[in-house]
């Protein structure tokens, strides 16, 4: 058996020991019942935002992956923080990603200053999906360091969201994706309501 049909197994046996229909399933982890259904029997992969939102409900993510039950950190795979605020309030605190994949995503970023986060809103769709897995450097939080046109996790009037940065002489703007993105400006007065969390680095 394969590893993918392994994993999908693993999925529907933990949705029936913690007594989910195939809907309820699908409610909690975002997807239609018939996507429900297609990572149950391995006619598709899940996502991992999928797995971090089932994961919010009780289902034993570790193990669905793994096999394995043992809360240790699994070989050859790095163990990332939660951005504060950008998951599920009962969900998860840290997930555990293949180190490989992970520094294909990031690049040079340092790993220690990798945070995960779920997108919390439609505003950078298509680009990045709402309740998409976003990796983000914390070592990039400083207003005075913005550089215009990229991503990056913030709080404005302690609102978390995720999108661009522009910036122009006497204000900043935090911008979605798109034709006509929806814009909100950002004047040297508001600044202080405004917190950087990190720049995007990477997206799964």
């Amino acid at each position: 058996m394969d590893d993918l049909v392994k994993i999908c197994a693993r999925i529907r046996e933990e949705r029936i020991r913690l007594g989910m229909s195939q809907q309820e399933a699908a409610d909690v982890g975002g997807v239609t019942r018939k996507t429900q259904a297609a990572y149950e029997s391995g006619a598709s992969a899940p996502t991992v935002s999928y797995l971090l939102l089932i994961a919010a409900r009780g289902i034993d993510v570790q193990y669905v992956i793994s096999g394995s039950r043992d809360r240790g950190l699994m070989e050859g795979h790095v163990s990332l923080d939660v951005l504060p605020g950008f998951a599920p309030a009962d969900g998860p605190t840290t997930i555990q990603l293949p180190e490989f994949l992970l520094q294909r995503k990031v690049g040079m970023t340092a790993i220690t200053n990798v945070r995960w986060a779920l997108n919390p809103s439609r505003a950078m769709e298509p680009e990045i999906e709402r309740n998409q897995l976003v990796l983000v450097d914390v070592s990039q939080s400083q207003i005075s360091g913005l550089i215009d046109g990229n991503t990056y996790a913030y709080t404005l009037w302690d609102r978390p969201d995720i999108r661009r940065v522009k910036l122009w002489r006497d204000r900043l703007a935090v911008v979605g994706y798109g034709k006509s993105p929806e814009s909100t400006d950002v004047f040297k007065d508001d600044e202080g309501s405004l917190e950087i969390f990190g720049a995007v680095v990477g997206v799964l």
